[in-house]
């Protein structure tokens, strides 16, 4: 029962934890490893991804409903075959009661997690769609971003969103929430602890999977040759799936590529120190950026400008908690963000700085 506790939803979060551990410890990680891939098998039968509501009745049928063929069941070895097929069938049934009363409360901890996303974007759009329509009075979005602390407040609201996606796919792949969703919906339901899932369209939309899978090693994903510590996921199609209005998106961006909004000039004011100075601006420019995808693609004279003053000399960006990403690896699919880069990343440039 104790190793049922863990297995699931732990390895959730298992491959951050376990970039941590010491390089002598790989026997110990290996044997964790086949630990959960047999938890991972033994719970497949009754985990089911975002197929199930396709069709919840026929995935039903398969944990309820797996008798053979009644005409082929006369001799001996044909009922042996079912004995061994209903006991198996009483197992998983039992196996996923234990899970569910094991989990239960974890599982709807993540829920929750998902729906306070969905929130913090609802809530987000409502604010700087009240903006715009002069709501507050005498206050728009433009009047904010001139406000020194509202500036920063209103850059930070955006990033943080990104953030959070980011985290999101990267902690918990798309596999993992589709399953952890779909076994709320199951489990909750059936113990009438469900909540609330008036919502559970929006966020399966959310939560759906991208189709980009981390690498299976831990380690190829944050110390392999040539690999970044983020590996690339796509943000412009996750972050598009529920968009922030491109107004916001766009003076935001520009807000960052223009101003100090964190006023670090009198602490670093050696030009030398420049790429130092604007580095938290760089990470949230990073980060914004993938909200208007149209930046990256097409407009080579604004990415200059942004590669020119953020990463000429600093090309791998600290994202979150310790996470970083190299450009040169997130940016290759970008057609004007790679040429921007592309004159920074010359050999003889960056001989000149190294």
């Amino acid at each position: 029962e104790e190793r049922g506790r863990s297995s699931k939803p732990s390895t959730a979060t298992s491959s951050s934890s376990d970039m941590m551990m010491p390089l002598n410890e790989s026997e110990d990680n290996n044997a964790k490893s086949t630990c959960d891939m047999e938890d991972v098998k033994k719970y497949t039968p009754f985990l089911f991804d975002f197929t199930y509501l396709h069709n919840p009745e026929e995935f039903e049928a398969t944990l309820t409903n797996r008798n053979t063929n009644p005409d082929t069941t006369t001799t001996t070895t044909t009922s042996r075959n079912v004995e061994q097929q209903q006991q198996q069938e009483e197992d998983i049934a039992t196996l996923e009661r234990e899970f569910a009363i094991n989990h239960l409360p974890i599982i709807q901890e993540y829920y929750t997690l998902f729906t306070s996303i969905y929130n913090y974007q609802v809530e987000l759009n409502r604010f700087a769609s009240d903006l715009t329509k002069g709501y507050f009075i005498q206050y728009t979005v433009e009047s904010v971003l001139l406000d020194q602390d509202g500036r920063a407040l209103l850059c930070e609201a955006v990033w943080l969103y990104g953030v959070i996606l980011i985290l999101l796919e990267r902690l918990l792949p798309g596999p993992i929430r589709e399953r952890l969703i779909i076994a709320h919906f199951r489990f909750c339901n059936e113990s009438g602890g469900g909540g609330d899932v008036s919502t559970i369209d929006s966020i399966c939309k959310l939560c759906k999977g991208t189709g980009i899978h981390p690498p299976q090693s831990s380690t190829s994903a944050s110390f392999g040759e040539h690999v970044s510590h983020k590996y690339p996921m796509e943000e412009e199609k996750l972050f598009a799936r529920y968009p922030l209005p491109v107004d916001l998106v766009r003076n935001v961006v520009g807000c960052l590529i223009s101003d100090d909004v964190y006023r670090q000039s009198s602490a670093f004011p050696n030009v030398d120190q420049r790429s130092i100075r604007l580095s938290r601006q760089a990470s949230m420019l990073y980060v914004v950026l993938f909200f208007d995808p149209v930046v990256l693609r097409e407009e080579d004279a604004r990415l200059r400008e942004i590669v020119d003053k953020y990463f000429y000399d600093n090309w791998v960006v600290h994202v979150y908690a310790g996470m970083t990403a190299d450009l040169s690896i997130e940016w290759k699919r970008f057609r004007a963000a790679k040429a921007a880069l592309d004159n920074v990343l010359q050999v003889d440039n960056v001989k000149k700085m190294h």
